[in-house]
């Protein structure tokens, strides 16, 4: 039954709403306003409806009813000639809906929010309520009304309006189209390409504007402003038509520059027939007939390498027809056989390495052609051409030979002979150069027999040589005794003529000696027999040494230039040793003489050299006396040994009185150390002076001293090395380590007497109670294993004072705590306990582990 129906008209008003940023409903009127080119704030519509309210009550329930009806739209609703109110309506809205009686008393309100809006008519609301109140008459209102844009629906109202932007501007581009489709000529080959763009660009622009599909979007069969859909249909056909024509020349584009290009040939115009073959080809890259045309055109105006590159590329790589390749197949023949006739002019103008050259070319061209062949013209052509050079070679030695120029005639014939070798399919007569060498040969030995006979014995042998380079090369050219006999009997003069050479520099025995031994050199080396002259030149040299090195030493001596003169004696003993000359008896003693004045200046030296403390030197002087000594045999000079072992007894006693004062330095450094009470650095140095003490023993230090003194402080020594080992176990946390090395550490202390030598030592509880916490955690658990409950408990007070984490210590407050107890609880079973654990802990919280395990085990014990 309807206990409530109600309707009335209401209007909403759309606006731009300043300082909500982009809404939503901010962005539609924004994108009307920017694509009519106004401010946002002039943009606004209504949209007007009747609301219908409805209430139904049925059994135990009310049904309320709410719709919207009869929507229209005014203000800014037309955009570019197209209603956009279909996109004005917003998709959800939200409201309060007060349930009351007719008499506006209020039963209950309900809020909805984001209702979508849908339907025809449009319902927002169809909500049914239990009904408790048994009433009929019921009334409604909707308040607090407001409507929402979406994301969707600004989206959707955008791209609506870029379509009618798209449909607009489509105007102006389909008109640019009509005017380029109008401009474009299919015959204007050179715009050809420049065309197929046009075309190709209008079809993208068609292809999107079929795209928008505005007759369905903008609904164009109820209106369409611009005409587009006859516009649009004109266009594509007549840019079909275009496609056509432009793609039709583009297809035959080479054919017809082909066509035109031989129309230019008949009228003679060959340069334009060249470009328009080459057109062709760049609009066909495989159309052979353009090829074989310029092929031909390069070929005549003698341009052979270009035509045989087409023409080898028609036949090669293309697939042209019978025609073409059969007129390509005869052009290739006669750019060959024109080529082989070119080469044949080239040999006679005696150009014959342009002549391979070409003929070379044209063998490329028939091994690379297919279709051609290499016949007997290019054969024969290399024959002609090769032998002509061939002998132009032989001719060209031959003058070499007759002119007396034999390195050019050798370097001609060794050009020739791998001419020869290189081109041996071709050259068959090897007689003729064999011939040419021969007459070198023989040319070279008669050269030789005329220097031979003027003496110029060098000369001579360097034409000999040649001749039998070449007769030992060529087994055509066999090499004669005579040549044999020349060589050596030339060989015999130079060797002679060394020896005169030596002797005449007698005057200069150095230089006489050079000589004698190039002389002797060159006789070994080309096994000469030696001559007489050769000995007695030798003794002749070396006795001019001898005697000159001897006046020199003798001289020196005089002036007591003693090592010079050592020097030039020693020189004249080597000789007189090795050589069977006149010997001078003064050379010995005139040699030790100079030997012993140096051993003295070595001697005096080595003195200075030990005053300033300088024993390295000096023992290298004595060194030096004593090898001198030996090595010139003067052991029965006691003069001179008296004097050297002077010196060796200065450097010895100088050496101990040096290490006597390094061992009382370290003894020096230990007593420093010992009033440091640093006695572990201190035995280190005492032990440094002994060692040192004992490996000079030869200086007989006394180590009395650093002995006693070593024995004195010994227990110190000890003491602090015990120290360092606590220490180290301490570093590494090895606490039961620790306390068993302290202990020995003090033990150490009072056996030894250790306070005699001013050491403090730090009690055993003193010193833990120093330590880490973790260490004295460890010591209070040690002693309470060993039963001291005293210190177990001093220790955990100790860790009290370190605010040392008391959970660390449960364990062993716990064990303490009832040990305590069962050992006072025997003593005195009636004492207060509370008092008694008081009296251990202080009262403090801190043992309260202790204080619970106390009191609960002696509950037990009673």
């Amino acid at each position: 039954m309807i206990a409530f129906e109600e309707t009335r008209p209401e209007s909403y008003l759309v606006k731009y709403e300043a300082g909500d940023g982009m809404t939503p409903g901010n962005r539609i009127i924004k994108r009307y306003a920017d694509g009519k080119g106004v401010s946002v704030y002039t943009v606004r519509y209504t949209f007007s409806y009747k609301q219908k309210l409805q209430i139904v009550t049925k059994p135990g329930k009310v049904e309320f009813l709410a719709t919207l009806e009869d929507v229209n739209y005014s203000g800014d609703i037309v955009y570019k000639g197209f209603q956009i109110s279909g996109y004005l309506l917003p998709r959800t809205v939200s409201y309060k809906m007060n349930w009351m009686t007719t008499s506006l008393i209020p039963i209950k309100s309900f809020d909805f929010n984001n209702v979508e809006i849908a339907g025809t008519p449009i319902t927002f609301l169809n909500y049914i309520e239990n009904d408790t109140t048994g009433a009929t008459n019921y009334k409604m209102e909707i308040v607090n009304k407001v409507f929402k844009y979406s994301d969707a629906d600004a989206k959707a109202f955008e791209d609506y309006l870029q379509m009618i932007d798209e449909y607009q501007a489509s105007d102006v581009k389909m008109q640019k189209a009509f005017l380029d489709i109008e401009k474009i000529n299919p015959n204007d080959l050179d715009r050809i390409h420049e065309y197929k763009s046009v075309i190709d660009n209008i079809e993208i622009m068609i292809n999107d504007l079929n795209a928008w599909n505005f007759p369905a979007g903008l609904n164009l069969t109820a209106g369409d402003p611009i005409n587009f859909m006859n516009k649009f249909s004109d266009l594509k056909q007549i840019h079909n038509q275009a496609k056509t024509d432009v793609y039709y020349t583009l297809n035959n584009l080479h054919q017809i520059y082909y066509n035109r290009g031989l129309e230019m040939l008949v009228n003679g115009k060959t340069g334009e027939a060249e470009a328009l073959f080459n057109k062709s080809i760049n609009a066909n890259m495989i159309f052979a007939p353009a090829h074989y045309q310029l092929a031909k055109i390069y070929y005549n105006q003698g341009k052979f390498a270009d035509a045989t590159d087409r023409v080898r590329d028609i036949l090669n790589k293309l697939s042209p027809d019978p025609s073409t390749r059969q007129l390509a197949v005869e052009l290739a023949y006669t750019i060959y056989d024109d080529m082989i006739k070119y080469a044949l002019e080239l040999s006679n103008g005696k150009k014959y390495n342009e002549a391979v050259d070409v003929l070379n070319k044209a063998k490329n061209v028939c091994e690379s052609t297919t279709g051609l062949v290499c016949n007997e013209k290019l054969k024969n052509g290399y024959s002609t051409v090769l032998n002509a050079q061939y002998d132009d070679y032989l001719k060209t030695a031959t003058d070499f030979i007759s002119a007396g120029n034999f390195e050019k005639a050798k370097e001609t014939i060794k050009n020739t002979k791998f001419f020869v070798k290189s081109n041996s399919a071709y050259i068959t007569q090897i007689e003729p150069l064999n011939q040419v060498e021969t007459n070198l040969y023989n040319m070279l030995i008669y050269y030789g027999n005329n220097s031979s006979k003027a003496k110029k014995y060098t000369e001579a042998l360097g034409y000999y040589d040649q001749a039998g380079e070449i007769c030992s090369s060529n087994p055509a050219i066999p090499c004669t005794e005579e040549l044999n006999q020349n060589i050596f009997s030339t060989k015999t003069n130079i060797y002679l003529d060394m020896l005169k050479e030596a002797r005449a520099k007698m005057a200069d025995p150095v230089q006489a000696e050079y000589l004698f031994f190039q002389a002797k050199n060159y006789q070994e080396m080309n096994k000469l027999a030696v001559s007489d002259q050769a000995a007695k030149l030798i003794l002749d040299i070396k006795q001019k040494q001898y005697d000159d090195f001897f006046k020199a030493g003798f001289n020196l001596l005089e002036q007591k230039n003693y090592d010079e003169a050592l020097k030039n004696f020693e020189k004249a003993s080597v000789i007189e040793l090795s050589y069977e000359i006149k010997t001078n008896s003064k050379l010995k003693p005139n040699l030790t003489k100079a030997a012993k004045n140096i051993c003295i200046k070595n001697i005096e030296s080595g003195t200075a050299k030990v005053q300033v403390n300088d024993l390295k030197a000096a023992r290298e002087y004595y060194t030096l006396v004593k090898n001198m000594i030996t090595q010139y045999e003067m052991q029965a000079d006691l003069e001179l040994e008296k004097m050297a072992t002077d010196l060796k007894n200065k450097i010895f006693s100088q050496e101990c009185r040096n290490k006597q004062a390094e061992y009382d330095k370290k003894v020096a450094d230990a007593i420093a150390q010992i009033k440091e009470s640093s006695y572990i650095i201190a035995e280190n140095y005492l032990n440094e002076a002994l060692d040192f003490a004992a490996k000079n023993s030869e200086c007989e230090i006394s180590t009395k001293d650093a002995e006693n003194k070593r024995s004195e402080i010994l227990p110190g020594s000890v003491y602090q090395k015990l120290g360092q080992k606590v220490d180290k176990h301490l570093e590494y946390d090895q606490f039961k380590e620790a306390i068993e090395a302290y202990q020995e550490f003090e033990r150490h202390y009072y056996t030894n007497n250790v306070a005699v030598l001013g050491i403090k030592h730090m009690g055993f509880h003193e010193f833990f109670k120093q330590t880490s916490a973790p260490m004295i955690n460890y010591a209070a658990n040690y002693y309470l294993d060993k039963n001291d409950y005293k210190n177990s408990l001093d220790y955990m007070k100790e860790l009290e004072r370190k605010t040392y984490n008391k959970k660390n210590t449960k364990n062993s407050q716990t064990t303490l705590g009832t040990r305590l107890a069962i050992e006072d609880f025997k003593k005195n079973a009636g004492a207060n306990p509370k008092q008694l654990v008081v009296n251990y802990t202080n009262g403090s919280k801190y043992f309260s582990y202790l204080s619970k395990a106390y009191l609960k085990q002696w509950k037990k014990l009673q």
